[in-house]
């Protein structure tokens, strides 16, 4: 649609029926006029139509839903006396720019009807800019999935009905007939309804959610027709869809005996979701248990470590290059053992632990999935556990479809690799159960693991064999900090640079923050920053002052 002439919002309020001087805008006058010509060529369609629009529109911006009747009284119309309305209506309706109340069922003698205009199509207009009726047609598995589960909603919350919505469904199906993932999909499942469900689990497996709830489905799903619902979900419970008798759904364990919670089966995610063959943020959404860090999207950071870890650093490096971690898990192969290369780093935060995992992700061409420990933990039983499992079983099936190995990233796990608790609680239990988990999942993991841990002391003795490779990052000595503080402040001399190094024990983290702070304070006055001003901000960073050493020539 054109974007020239006026902002669409301009014109559409030419036609607010809430004016003082309201009156029915059907006029020869109005009909005939430049504005409508204008908003009838914008919107696509026809003088008379393009009014009613106009009209819905104005008043639509205070109230989400509308009753017709009282709409058509203040044009001081009758949908019965005015027939040709039945048209327009039909034609916003099939143009989906509005939508008709779910429950309600048109005809031209009733008017206790009611109807929406989406929220979206309002915004747009407010902003001047037309009504987006087209949504863009899906690029990727995730965007048709995505629709799909927008789909699967329209029945509950529109007067679209199922008819309507797999009608749709099956349109985006056969443009996306290219993807991998949709010829094994019409291949196996013929059924759109069951087709939709597919595309569901397999939203719910990607977004590493518990299953598929078929009971809430179907009452959405089927909302025109409760009757039909209750069929569905006894066909469900007796075994008798498609999907569950061919073994590609099955019901969750754990739950209870007439829970309608289903997943996909292993062998299905594997053949099905495996097939992706590209990983990309845009494609595998992050969840709230860990996201996705891609090898270019990763900034190269210059890391100073003591001299002392270079070379098992320089080893690590070798390990993950493509050749390297190749020549490793074949050698492991042949001698029957765990292929899995497991790595804790440990030390004080701000020591360059979880910047060097990345850096080695970066440098290697690795992506990332970095989790968050402190997500996993939920307040109901047994849910925290059933979080860690799913991790595990996500990251296989991602792992699988890469032609480049992923790494597995437990940042900050204290929580997960310290010593078990006595159980006085359900806490201590759910922390040990979860703790149990891990355990067995590294004893076989087949791939690269790495965490981080602040506090290895409390370290259980149990995940001490669990990881082939344990590497204690210290407080950087005297020369390295010195080194940090001029990549970090080159304007500092050498001296100066000596100084700081000398009077405060920083980790590269803090020396980070000063840094930061000190920008920003030079920023903020418009003067330059002094070593005076530096040094306060170190003694600000250091919180625990006992870790700060007397300044100059102190006697000790």
């Amino acid at each position: 649609m054109s974007k020239t002439g006026k902002n669409l919002i301009d014109l559409i309020v030419l036609y607010n029926p809430e004016k003082e001087d309201k009156g029915n805008p059907f006029t020869n006058r109005n009909l005939k006029s430049a504005s409508t010509t204008e908003l009838a060529d914008r919107l696509q369609l026809d003088p008379r139509t393009a009014i009613l629009y106009a009209a819905m529109v104005t008043m639509s911006i205070r109230q989400s839903s509308l009753d017709f009747g009282d709409f058509f009284g203040n044009l001081g119309l009758k949908m019965a006396d005015s027939p040709w309305l039945y048209q327009c209506l039909l034609t916003l309706k099939e143009r989906k720019l509005i939508f008709f109340e779910r429950n309600t069922f048109f005809h031209e003698s009733r008017e206790g009807l009611s109807f929406f205009i989406p929220r979206r199509h309002i915004h747009e207009i407010l902003k001047g800019e037309d009504p987006s009726t087209e949504n863009k047609l899906p690029d990727t598995f995730v965007d048709l999935i995505v629709r799909a589960e927008q789909l699967a909603r329209l029945p509950d919350e529109t007067d679209l009905t199922r008819r309507d919505v797999l009608k749709e469904l099956s349109g985006l199906i056969e443009h996306c007939a290219g993807m991998s993932e949709i010829q094994w999909l019409v291949n196996r499942v013929t059924d759109p309804e069951e087709q939709l469900i597919m595309l569901l689990a397999a939203g719910e497996c990607l977004n590493m959610k518990e299953g598929l709830d078929l009971e809430e489905f179907y009452d959405k799903f089927c909302a025109h027709h409760k009757s039909e619902a209750i069929v569905k979900k006894q066909m469900v419970l007796q075994g008798k869809l498609g999907v569950i008798r061919n073994k590609m759904l099955v019901f969750i364990k754990d739950h209870f005996r007439k829970s309608l919670i289903m997943e996909l089966t292993p062998s299905v995610v594997t053949d099905w979701l495996g097939q992706i063959q590209k990983m990309d943020t845009d494609q595998l959404p992050n969840t709230n248990l860990g996201a996705w860090s891609l090898p270019d999207k990763i900034p190269p950071v210059s890391l100073s470590f003591p001299t002392d870890l270079e070379p098992r650093i320089g080893m690590i490096r070798k390990l993950l290059s493509e050749t390297g971690y190749r020549e490793v898990s074949t050698r492991l192969n042949t001698r029957a053992v765990s292929k899995g290369l497991t790595f804790l780093f440990y030390g004080r935060p701000g020591t360059g632990k979880t910047e060097l995992v990345n850096q080695l992700a970066r440098e290697s061409g690795r992506a990332v999935f970095k989790v968050n420990i402190s997500e996993i933990r939920d307040k109901w039983v047994g849910e925290s556990e059933k979080n860690l499992e799913s991790i595990f079983s996500y990251f296989e099936t991602v792992k699988k479809a890469q032609s480049v190995e992923p790494i597995l990233f437990f940042n900050e796990s204290d929580a997960l690799i310290g010593n078990r608790l006595k159980v006085n609680s359900s806490v201590d239990q759910m922390n040990n159960a979860m703790q149990n988990i891990l355990l067995e999942k590294l004893e076989t993991f087949d791939g690269l693991f790495f965490a981080t841990t602040n506090l290895l002391e409390n370290l259980d003795p149990a995940f001490e064999r669990r990881f082939l490779f344990k590497m204690e990052f210290p407080i950087p000595p005297a020369e390295v900090r010195a080194s940090i503080w001029i990549s970090r402040l080159p304007f500092l001399s050498a001296d100066e640079a000596a100084i700081l190094a000398g009077d405060f024990e920083l980790s590269g983290g803090q020396i980070e923050n000063v840094t930061r702070k000190s920008e920003l304070e030079s920023i903020l006055s418009g003067t330059d920053t002094t070593l005076s001003k530096i040094i306060g901000f170190c003694e600000e960073e250091l919180l625990n002052r006992s870790l700060k050493k007397p300044m100059g020539f102190a006697l000790k």
